[in-house]
């Protein structure tokens, strides 16, 4: 800022003169900030024009979109490093620019999956064995959805499911080494089975062994139960509709 005098002299000898005052305005000192700068996809940051005496603006995400907001957002849906650029006008009219080289930086997502073998099974087999397929992780959390709460950080763990038949739902949880997580849930089939052992012969001496006639197995109706015996020419010796009531002596 100065203050310039023209001083003019006329032919005749007689001066004047006058001053006149240039102001140069300082330029801005464009500054920002924001609430995160990295992060998992999709990263969606706010960003604060923190320059003094803004009167508008120009944001520059490094996406291709831009924004004439003080205080925008921006979301980030690709992985990768981005730099940010922020023009502003002051009240003066005067301009400045600040390019912020990689400002922003997207991490990637793992990718949970895995299968379980064998499915559909039986309460006879239950124990399941879960191989994990997931890409781009570093650790991961199993939740096998029984009632018993059982859980494991295994990459490749098996789980016994021999409290009940039903359907249960395995959930897996992977993290990456960004901290970045993903999570799939699968069902798992533990069907009934039915199994039934009939001896043929038995011995009712007093010995303390096979001295009753039991049919056992697993699987059994027992609202739906008959139980009928026939000698060799056919004719029938026994009956029953109990599952309890099965010796006989």
């Amino acid at each position: 800022t100065t203050i310039y005098t023209l001083t003019v002299t006329d032919d005749n000898g007689c001066t004047a003169d006058t001053n006149v005052q240039v102001i140069v305005n300082d330029l801005p000192v464009v500054t920002f900030t924001s609430d995160t700068n990295q992060g998992c996809k999709p990263l969606c940051v706010n960003f604060m024009n923190t320059t003094p005496n803004s009167l508008n603006q120009l944001w520059n995400f490094g996406t291709g979109a831009t924004s004439m907001l003080p205080n925008p957002y921006c979301c980030y849906n690709d992985t990768g490093v981005f730099s940010v650029t922020l023009t502003v006008t002051d009240n003066n009219g005067c301009s400045n620019t600040l390019v912020q080289n990689n400002y922003v930086t997207v991490y990637p997502n793992p990718v949970a999956g895995f299968t379980a073998t064998p499915q559909p099974t039986t309460i006879l087999n239950p124990t399941i064995y879960f191989t994990n397929q997931s890409q781009g992780a570093t650790s991961w959390l199993w939740s096998f959805g029984s009632m018993l709460g059982g859980s494991s950080t295994a990459e490749n763990p098996s789980y016994t499911y021999d409290s009940d038949t039903g359907t249960y739902y395995v959930q897996l949880i992977v993290m990456n080494q960004y901290g970045c997580t993903d999570t799939i849930e699968h069902p798992i089939e533990i069907k009934a089975d039915y199994v039934l052992y009939i001896p043929n012969t038995f011995t009712p001496n007093g010995d303390g062994n096979n001295e009753m006639f039991k049919p056992v197995g697993i699987g059994i109706d027992i609202e739906r139960y008959e139980f009928w015996i026939f000698d060799r020419w056919g004719d029938l010796i026994f009956k029953s509709t109990n599952f309890l009531i099965f010796q006989i002596i």
